[in-house]
């Protein structure tokens, strides 16, 4: 006999028993839906990994320009803010210029001074040159013209030498009178006295004219000075030329077009040469520095497609290509190499460093984001 209670469970089993076949039959289907959409992916992450080089060993580079300045000085202007964008020659920092400007007016009146000297030294042997090229002159056309008398008396003397004999001659045949070889040996002497006045003349005249010439020497001692009064402008004016490129040189300006990345020095700092004032980045100059494993390079190669994914940018896809394979691997530029000496040795993979340039990114990229690259190649393969 079935009581009211027995009529009541039996409904509500049946309940039970429908509900559950309809829950496992919807984790059937889920789970039949897991399958197929592993697969699916499964097989596509299969298929990338086969056809694709790829490493998380990679991040975002870029040339870092550390702008400093190359004299030293205390900053009295700096104009900059990190994150600003700057132009080629756009002023960075201003140092005082006191001290540069003062050294730049004491080598001008070096400058100025020895031009002054130099000038006057000059001068100097143009009219010492002019008086001893006048003195030589005249010495030369005195001893020309005591020349020119000791050759007639030479011919006065040839002419009283002749008459001399000549009556010298008839006086012993008694033809001529005294009174007339007297006359004879007077001329004759007069004759030879002039002569030997002559020489005596000519002696004189010639040691002038060396004297004279020997003066020249004051010329050339002159000459010597200007020279070195030259050599000494010279430096001078290389002196003068430093300060101002010193003086030139407390103004700091931006070396390329970039954003400053990052304010190292500060108003009122004394900085010394060298010393960075700021770093700027060109984020147009940007690429990424993949370290691929060893055993991954056989295939690569350049201009190779490549698959960048971006940390900071997950929803964005970005393309590059290859633009150099490293020619050594990443620890060779450790700065404490492995030592292998000692016997204890542990095999690891090297990495290999492959630069990649970004074709037209759609975001701007800073250094040191980090990326997923995927490196194309399936060419290679085939």
């Amino acid at each position: 006999m079935t009581t009211q209670s027995d009529k009541n469970v039996e409904p509500v089993t049946s309940n039970n028993n429908a509900t559950r076949k309809r829950t496992q039959k919807w984790l059937l289907v889920i789970l039949a839906f897991g399958i197929l959409a592993g697969s699916f992916y499964g097989i596509r992450w299969l298929h990338y990994y086969v056809t694709h080089a790829s490493t998380d060993d990679a991040n975002v580079e870029g040339d870092l320009i550390s702008v400093s300045s190359t004299v030293s000085g205390k900053i009295r202007l700096l104009p900059i803010r990190e994150g600003e964008h700057v132009k080629k020659g756009q002023l960075i920092a201003q140092l005082r210029e006191e001290d540069y400007q003062a050294q730049v007016d004491v080598a001008a009146g070096a400058v100025q001074a020895i031009n002054a000297s130099l000038n006057e030294a000059m001068a100097d042997v143009l009219v010492v040159r002019g008086k001893t090229e006048k003195d030589v002159e005249r010495a030369e056309a005195v001893l020309s013209a005591s020349q020119a008398r000791s050759k007639e008396a030479e011919a006065n003397m040839q002419l009283a030498t002749l008459d001399f004999k000549r009556v010298s001659k008839l006086y012993k045949s008694k033809t001529v009178s005294a009174s007339e070889m007297d006359k004879v040996q007077a001329a004759y002497n007069l004759a030879q006295a002039r002569l030997t006045s002559a020489a005596e003349e000519i002696n004189e005249n010639r040691a002038k004219l060396e004297v004279t010439r020997a003066n020249t020497g004051e010329v050339t001692i002159k000459q010597r000075r200007v020279e070195s009064l030259k050599g000494k402008l010279e430096e001078a004016t290389a002196e003068l030329e430093a300060a101002r490129l010193k003086l030139a040189h407390t103004t700091v300006t931006s070396p390329i077009d970039g954003v400053v990345a990052k304010k190292i020095s500060h108003i009122g700092e004394v900085i010394t040469a060298g010393q960075p004032v700021t770093v700027i980045v060109d984020l147009n100059n940007i690429w990424v520095e993949a370290n691929l494993e060893e055993t991954q390079v056989k295939h690569v190669r350049l201009g190779q497609s490549v698959d960048l994914n971006v940390d900071a940018y997950s929803k964005t896809r970005f393309t590059g290509k290859v633009i150099n394979i490293g020619a050594a691997t990443a620890s060779e530029f450790a700065l404490i190499p492995e030592n292998r000496s000692a016997g204890n040795f542990t095999k690891v993979t090297q990495r290999i460093p492959i630069r990649i340039e970004v074709v037209d990114p759609a975001e701007q990229l800073r250094p040191g984001m980090m990326v997923t690259v995927g490196i194309d190649i399936r060419k290679t393969k085939q």
